[in-house]
């Protein structure tokens, strides 16, 4: 069955998860292969164990902020994905700060990371959304801050990815739904179970229904 879905990738419908090897995004490619969907997942590195169909090492930072790495990787994302009909983009808390207070450089590296990048790849896929009445989501981490990483390294760009999805929500009605979904982790690793709720949400979301847009959960 991989191998088909390998060569015939347009036959199934198509989700792109960034982030893919997060705890929420492994528990969000599981389950929407199990529905039988084909998996794109991109991330910084590959540790091989992932639910995805395709996976492509990807670098957020350079996608912002080097022009040719950009004009690179678009032209592979567009000759490999050729439908779309979910897109999702994911906020956990940033690695830790290298200083006390925040230095110029780590805030433009995480604005490139979870807002400028979200940005440019959701206008890259626009028209394959729209042509499939799909969905973006943004998951978003909204557990407390830690020293590590402090408030004004996370606060805004939550905010910051909320508010542009909503944006997307509201600009490409009613032929691309967009929505928010968040959580907490109540412990230094959280049950499983919070991922495979917020994974069912996702999935109700983009099953057709219903129509939610513009919503935060």
């Amino acid at each position: 069955m991989r191998i088909l879905a390998y060569l015939y990738p347009m036959q199934k419908k198509q989700i792109l998860i960034t982030q893919a090897l997060t705890d929420a995004g492994v528990e969000l490619a599981r389950q929407f292969q199990e529905d039988g969907w084909y998996v794109f997942g991109l991330d910084t590195h590959d540790n091989y164990v992932y639910h995805c169909d395709r996976f492509l090492i990807f670098d957020f930072e350079r996608f912002a902020t080097d022009a040719a790495y950009r004009v690179k990787m678009s032209a592979v994302l567009d000759e490999l994905i050729k439908r779309l009909d979910a897109l999702v983009f994911q906020f956990e808390p940033f690695r830790p700060l290298s200083s006390t207070p925040l230095e110029l450089d780590e805030w433009q590296s995480a604005f490139s990371v979870y807002l400028t990048t979200p940005f440019l790849l959701a206008k890259l896929f626009a028209e394959r959304l729209k042509k499939e009445q799909g969905s973006v989501f943004a998951l978003i981490d909204r557990s407390p801050a830690k020293k590590t990483t402090p408030a004004l390294a996370s606060n805004p760009i939550r905010e910051a990815l909320q508010s542009l999805t909503l944006s997307f929500a509201e600009d490409w009605a009613p032929h691309i739904r967009a929505n928010v979904l968040t959580y907490e982790r109540p412990d230094e690793q959280p049950a499983k179970p919070s991922f495979e709720e917020l994974s069912q949400l996702a999935r109700f979301l983009t099953s057709g229904k219903t129509q939610i847009s513009g919503k935060v959960f």
